[in-house]
Parts: structure tokens; sequence; C-alpha cells
């Protein structure tokens, strides 16, 4: 019988049922994306892990109503604070992270069983649940069904300098494929069409620089229209925070700086806890950043003068409104 020689042979993968999962849980929670390499460094073990169980308690457990919510800003470290958080042995947040319950879920019909059912956990069933999702923070109606349905809620912002964080955003939906985009549904802003879609993405061969979009969006401010991109807009924090003293107590609402959750991560969570009243041992963990990004260039001279002067009042009103600087 003819063989081949080992130097012409070709490894053939072995297909484990750990990869077999592996395959299954990307396929349903990517969303569509293109099929990811199997890059096996990429992902620690013990995430992918409670990944896993997360996935499965979701389907055998019984839900839990949340205990507490990280509703924005976004871009301000949002994702870095939830996975820093669930670590703790008495916390346990969602997956996937955004739920977008509010903003997008309930629209659609689905009730609040389908949402607890989002807060379950093998290994920690008597923790304080709780989800991120910072289209929470910009967004009135969200803000309404939030506290119609949860009024003793606590709720958890991160603010970042707005300039910093509108020019992060504008890198973040550059590195977005218009399809990625196209597919997102609209939110309870009252439009029935993807706003980043149509402004940043449709009928586009380029996408629009920075500069361009803050224009854009200064021209739909100046006309007093609430239609455009909304990037320059979620970095208004006052009008934000303001709104939503009108439907809960500052006492439920706990504001972080953004610089403080960076350089100080596990004092910031202990204040979480202490604001959430948990008794038990303090945050510990490993404090590397999540969903970080590493910019090409920098913002222009030019575009940050613009955005200082439009920043300004807004940004004395927030310091008034907290009476305080935010290290952001």
């Amino acid at each position: 019988m003819y063989s081949i020689p080992i130097s012409r042979r070709q490894a053939v993968p072995i297909v484990t049922p750990e990869r077999k999962l592996f395959d299954a849980f990307h396929r349903k929670y990517d969303r569509g994306q293109r099929k990811r390499p199997y890059v096996w460094e990429k992902y620690r073990f013990v995430g992918y892990i409670r990944k896993v169980l997360k996935l499965l308690s979701s389907k055998l457990l019984p839900g839990h109503d949340p205990s507490f919510m990280i509703i924005g800003a976004q871009k301000a470290g949002t994702t870095s604070l939830h996975y820093y958080l669930d670590q703790h042995p008495k916390l346990a947040g969602s997956y996937p992270k955004e739920l977008n319950y509010f903003s997008r879920d309930i629209l659609l019909g689905k009730d609040l069983n389908w949402y607890r059912q989002h807060f379950t956990s093998l290994t920690k069933p008597d923790a304080l649940f709780f989800e991120s999702t910072p289209k929470y923070m910009n967004l009135e109606p969200v803000a309404q069904q939030i506290a119609t349905a949860y009024p003793n809620m606590k709720l958890i912002m991160i603010l970042r300098e707005p300039i910093a964080r509108a020019y992060s955003g504008w890198n973040m939906y550059r590195s977005y494929s218009a399809k990625q985009v196209a597919r997102k549904t609209a939110d309870s802003t009252g439009h029935n069409v993807n706003r980043v879609y149509q402004y940043l993405f449709d009928k586009r061969t380029t996408f629009p620089s920075f500069r361009e979009v803050v224009d854009l969006e200064l021209d739909f401010i100046s006309r007093g229209s609430e239609d455009g991109p909304f990037i320059l807009r979620k970095g208004l924090y006052a009008d934000q925070i303001k709104m939503y003293y009108r439907y809960f107590d500052p006492g439920q609402i706990l504001i972080l700086g953004f610089r403080d959750l960076v350089n100080n991560p596990q004092q910031n969570c202990n204040r979480v806890l202490e604001f959430l009243g948990v008794a038990g041992p303090p945050c510990n963990f490993n404090p590397e950043p999540k969903n970080k990004r590493d910019y090409s260039d920098k913002i222009a001279d030019d575009d940050k003068r613009i955005l200082e002067e439009f920043y300004r009042e807004p940004n004395r009103q927030l310091k008034e409104l907290l009476g305080m600087d935010l290290n952001w």
C-alpha cells in the first residue's frame, strides 16, 4: 500500500467537543460578523469558560431582576467596569454585557420575563445581577421605562472628557463595516432609521473625517434639530444627568470619572461596592482594560479648539450640578 512520505503529509485539524462548542458560541453571538479565525491566544481559558457558563445558565436556570445598571457613557470604560465587577464573588454581570432591552427589545415586544433570563449564574446564584448598556444614558424614554419597571434601581455613570469621548466614538464607528452598522435596529429615539448608518455610511464610498462629522452635527444643533449622527451630544452630561434626576433620586446614581477608573480601578470598584451596600471582600481582579483602542492619528488642533468652545458652557453646568470637578 502506498504511503505518503512524512514530509508531504498535511496536518488534519482535530475537531474536539470544545472546538464545536466554541464554534456554536461565536455563531450565536458574533451578530453576523465575518467568521473569526481560530486564534486561541486571544481568549483566556478562564474567560472562555465563564462565557460558556453564562450561556448555559441563561438556558437552564430561573432568571432574576437586576440590582443595578451601568448606563454610560459610551467609550468611557463601561466594558472594563463590567468585567471588573463581574469578577467579584457577590456580583454577576449579564452576558452579553449590553442587553439594550430598554432601548430596543422592549420596543420589539419582549417582556420582563425575557429580560430576567439574562441574569442567571451557575456559580453565584445569590449575587447582585447587573447589565451595562451605554445607550441608556442618552435617551429619556429609556429613563422612563427603567423607572417604571425598577423605581429603586441603582445606576452607575462613568463620565469621560467629552472631546476625547467624541473622538473615541468616531474611531469606533470608523472601525465598523457598513454591513455591521446597517444590521443594527433603530432605538427609542423616535426615529425609524439607523442614524449612524444614515449619516456615516449610507451612499458613501469613504468614511467621513472627524471634522466632517463635527461640522454635520453642529449644523443640526444650530438649527435646533435633534437629528444627525449624535456623537457630540453624547458628551452633554449635565442634560443627561438632570434627565435621570427627574426619574430617580440622586442618591440612586453613582458618578465616576473615567481617569479615576483607569488610574485606580480597584479603588473605584470598591466605591461601587460601598454604593451598592455590598458587605464582603474588597475588589481583587486583573485590572487589564477591556475594549481599548489605539488611534493611528491624534485629534487635529483646530477640531479640538472648536469642541472646546462647544463644550465650555455644558462643562460649566456639569461642574455646578455635581459641585466638583471630575477626574475624567
